[in-house]
């Protein structure tokens, strides 16, 4: 017959049994979630390029967390780029660090507002710029690389000094310099309409010198 010590003993075995088991396991799902899938950049990039996205600009990954960073349009579903990502096996974080591009009219209204105290400058009765007009327009230049979809009308007016077809000529003139000059910087030149209004359109009173000086300007519109 067993004695009461071997049953105390085997109690002990079968618990101990029963307690490594349960480290064991424990210890199991410790080391899987612990564990770093292989491969979560690709998978990440894949996913998202299956929906349309580019992740060599959005993507960056650090152990089991994503980032993402970057300029998208204003029109990208951020939302859904995050699901994406969160989606994927072995994602712990993903934090949104994404920043919305301005659209075409906003850019462009910036840059209006910006420059706005500046004028394109031309020497006088020329369509020949000054330094100050290269100035004003190395600032647009740089806009425009931001937006590289955006089409402009450049549009020259005149004071009512000369005749009409004087000042007509002049102004197309003006506006295909400043075309010319932009594409001295980079800016194709299909991205422009240049147009010549003459003193058709005047914004101040020809008059006097200040309406004059007014109305010898270079707008830009936006062409939709």
């Amino acid at each position: 017959m067993e004695t009461a010590d071997v049953r105390r003993s085997r109690r002990r075995i079968w618990l101990g049994g029963i307690l490594g088991l349960i480290i064991l396991m424990l210890l199991c799902l410790w080391v899987h979630g612990k564990r770093i899938p292989p491969d979560i950049t690709g998978r990440v990039s894949a996913s998202l390029a299956a929906k349309g996205w580019d992740p060599s600009k959005i993507l960056s990954v650090e152990g089991r967390d994503v980032i993402l960073r970057g300029e998208i349009d204003g029109s990208t579903d951020r939302a859904q780029l995050v699901q994406t990502a969160q989606s994927i096996w072995g994602v712990r974080t993903v934090t949104d660090r994404m920043v919305a591009k301005a659209s075409a009219k906003e850019l462009l209204e910036k840059a209006k507002t910006d420059l706005a105290l500046q004028r394109v400058q031309f020497d006088l009765g020329s369509a020949e710029l000054t330094e100050a007009g290269k100035r004003v327009l190395d600032e647009l230049a740089t806009r425009l690389q931001q937006a590289p979809k955006m089409k402009l009308e450049v549009a020259a007016h005149t004071d009512s000094t000369g005749t009409p077809s004087y000042n007509l000529d002049l102004s197309n003139r003006r506006a295909d310099a400043v075309v010319q000059y932009l594409g001295s910087k980079g800016i194709a030149a299909d991205r422009f309409i240049p147009r010549g209004y003459g003193a058709s359109r005047p914004v101040a009173d020809n008059a006097t010198d200040e309406g004059r000086a007014k109305n010898r300007r270079i707008e830009f519109q936006l062409i939709e």
